[in-house]
């Protein structure tokens, strides 16, 4: 998991990245076998969410709590509910940093 709301240039390093879990293969888990892949995840959100994570920085402490929210939405929608610029935005784009006025532009290392 990531935060998407980090800055893209940050957001994938292995410091802002959280491993949900490793299902073993060779093949997938039948369905009613899935819960206890993802419950030690719900059971550390739970703690996140209730009690909260203290974070100290520079002697300043920051108590943090967290969620997963499930949000079931069309494209405008999610981008307003997630804080993320609208289409018109001259940054439109929550994955990368191509500006509206490039948009023709597909040469990604030009960006």
């Amino acid at each position: 998991m990531v935060c998407m709301n980090l800055p893209v240039d940050i957001r994938y390093r292995m410091e802002n990245i959280y491993l949900v879990a490793l299902i073993p293969g060779p093949h997938e888990p039948q369905l009613d076998r899935i819960n206890h892949f993802l419950r030690p995840l719900i059971d550390e959100m739970l703690l996140f969410w209730h009690r909260g994570m203290m974070f100290t920085i520079d002697e300043i402490v920051t108590i943090v709590r967290a969620a997963i929210i499930p949000l079931v939405c069309d494209l405008p929608a999610l981008r307003k509910a997630a804080g993320f610029a609208g289409h018109m935005a001259n940054c439109f784009c929550s994955f990368c940093e191509l500006r509206k006025d490039k948009i023709n532009n597909l040469d990604r290392s030009t960006w």
